[in-house]
C-alpha cells in the first residue's frame, strides 16, 4: 500500500485584505520541530499516513514527503506507490529515517508544518544561523 498523503490546499483571495488576513492565519499555524529530536524520541512512521507518535501524529503533503527524500539523498519517493503490502511503505521509511545515514543527513532538518492540521508542509534546515528575527522566532534549536 503506498503512503497516504495530504492534499495540498490551494487558496484564492478577491483582494489584499483577504490575503493578509490569510498570511496572519498562517503564521500563526506554522510551527518547526526538530526531525533528529523527533526520532530520538521513539517517533516512527506508521499505518502508511502519519509520522510521530501517540502524542504528535504527523502527516505529509506531497511536497513534503518528496523534501524529505531529497534530504535522504533520494531522486523521488514514487517507488513508494508501487508497495502493496499494508504498513511496508512505513517499514522502508523507518529504516530509511533510523539507519546511520538518514540520521546524518536528517540531523540539521526539521519539519515544517501546520500545527491546527499536523500536516508536514516542507522540510528545513537550520545548520545556517536565521538573521531575520521575526523568522528566528520559529526556529527551535
Amino acid at each position: 500500500m503506498a503512503f497516504t498523503l495530504e492534499k495540498t490546499q490551494e487558496s484564492t483571495f478577491e483582494d489584499i485584505d483577504a490575503v493578509l488576513a490569510h498570511v496572519k492565519q498562517e503564521k500563526e499555524n506554522i510551527a518547526r520541530i526538530s526531525i533528529a529530536d523527533l526520532v530520538k524520541k521513539g517517533a516512527f512512521f506508521f499505518s502508511d499516513q502519519y509520522f510521530g507518535s501517540a502524542d504528535l501524529k504527523l502527516k505529509f503533503n506531497k511536497p513534503a514527503f518528496g523534501d524529505l527524500f531529497s534530504v535522504l539523498g533520494f531522486y523521488s519517493p514514487s517507488f513508494l506507490d508501487r508497495i502493496e503490502k499494508t504498513d511496508l511503505a512505513s517499514d522502508v521509511l523507518n529504516d530509511l529515517v533510523r539507519s546511520k545515514t538518514g540520521q546524518d543527513k536528517l540531523q540539521n532538518s526539521e519539519f515544517v508544518y501546520d500545527d491546527a492540521s499536523k500536516t508536514i508542509l516542507g522540510v528545513g534546515n537550520y545548520s545556517a544561523p536565521c538573521k531575520n528575527p521575526r523568522i528566528q522566532a520559529h526556529y527551535r534549536v
